[in-house]
């Protein structure tokens, strides 16, 4: 399960516990795919936060304000690809 603090939906920010099922196929396992990336930020000091984060070509974290300051952000036209 996964635990929101605050969503969209969520404007009262009362959070939100969601189920996400495993799927047999690793390459297609969103729970695998979580765990995977929470192993990529634990290392580099993130703990809390938004879950979706900008990486530099290097693999360093790029501030939240430098990646919309050079338009580094997920669009509806690039998750529609």
């Amino acid at each position: 399960a996964l635990w929101f603090a605050a969503s969209k939906t969520d404007q009262e920010a009362k959070g939100e516990e969601t189920f996400i099922p495993a799927w047999d196929d690793p390459l297609l396992d969103p729970v695998r795919a979580t765990r995977a990336w929470l192993d990529v930020l634990h290392p580099l000091d993130v703990h809390d936060g938004a879950f979706i984060r900008a990486l530099t070509r290097e693999g360093r974290l790029q501030s939240r304000i430098t990646a919309t300051e050079r338009g580094d952000h997920v669009t509806g036209d690039a998750i529609n690809d």
